[in-house]
């Protein structure tokens, strides 16, 4: 394929596009992880940054070979005397194609991993969760999204809905939802999609909260670090259901970790490192400590720790 130059816009074409620190191994990305004690530090590759979804834009900065530099423009970063920018990173070249000027998203998918059913052209066979695409009809029992390339696909409305128009409830609602359905999937530094290589990988905890708030039509920071910087402080008795809650490294740490979503009453969901997995818990089995008993901004002792140990936590909301 004969690249444009750099500052191109690009366009993600397979279900899910891995991005790199550098180029890999091509027999690595894709590769299904033994079934022994190794597994779990097969899904914990620092080198493994991020994934984008199909039709996701990014722009290419530079080539290497069949790799390219891209920058996701869609996936929020903030770096040190620069700063707001996408998260950039390399991955294969034969995941994009050039990206033609179109039409802005008004449609998401919100099954975990849905079909796409088309007769015009060859389609996926999966796509994610959060893959925004627009709309070319509506009807009872059907919702019909135009893919790359100008053909149109039909999808359930059980497993799509529109972006516009959606009030905060629904928001809300949306982003409890599609975090629950990633419960049970196995915790991956750097997931963000839910097509992954082998059925039961899933995402990160930043990947987690930036994914169903896609659903819900905001675009949030990749990490968690950056989540926290974006979103607005909120006090206990203003926790609402969607909202983050964030854990620093330690108790004498600034550096933010770990994110998850407030689910209401005492209930959380997260992406969680030590567990291996996405899970529902309570502020009382984290910390021993029900919300009401906390604040923002307070030292709490994390015993679901690999070493239980102190943290501060803070409350953060997008709404």
């Amino acid at each position: 394929m004969a690249w444009p130059l750099k500052g191109s816009p690009l366009a993600a074409t397979e279900p899910t596009v891995d991005v790199w620190k550098k180029p890999q191994d091509i027999g690595k990305i894709g590769a299904k992880p033994k079934s022994d004690a190794k597994t779990l530090s097969g899904l914990d590759d620092r080198d493994h940054l991020t994934q984008l979804l199909y039709a996701e834009k990014a722009v290419l900065k530079r080539l290497r070979g069949d790799w390219v530099y891209i920058d996701a423009v869609e996936q929020r970063h903030f770096r040190k005397g620069r700063g707001w920018s996408g998260y950039s990173g390399w991955a294969p070249a034969s995941g994009f194609v050039v990206r033609l000027p179109s039409r802005n998203p008004d449609a998401v998918l919100l099954a975990k991993q849905a079909v796409p059913r088309s007769s015009e052209s060859p389609a996926p066979k999966l796509l994610s969760i959060g893959t925004q695409l627009t709309m070319t009809a509506a009807g009872p029992g059907r919702l019909s999204l135009r893919l790359l390339g100008g053909a149109s696909a039909s999808f359930s409305p059980r497993t799509a809905g529109p972006l516009d128009n959606l009030d905060e409830k629904t928001r809300r609602r949306r982003i409890v939802e599609s975090a629950k359905a990633f419960l049970g999937e196995r915790y991956y530094w750097g997931g963000r999609s839910g097509v992954q290589f082998a059925p039961d990988v899933g995402v990160d905890c930043s990947g987690l909260v930036e994914l169903a708030y896609r659903t819900a039509g905001m675009g949030v920071p990749r990490n968690a670090r950056d989540q926290n910087r974006a979103s607005r402080p909120v006090r206990r008795d203003d926790l609402r259901e969607g909202d983050l809650v964030f854990l620093t490294d330690s108790d004498r740490s600034s550096l933010i970790t770990h994110v998850m979503i407030y689910a209401g009453g005492d209930g959380l969901l997260e992406s969680r490192r030590a567990a291996g997995r996405a899970l529902a818990t309570t502020f009382k089995e984290r910390f021993r400590q029900t919300l009401a008993e906390l604040e923002s901004g307070v030292v709490v002792m994390d015993f679901t720790a690999s070493k239980p140990r102190r943290r501060r936590l803070y409350f953060g909301t997008f709404f």
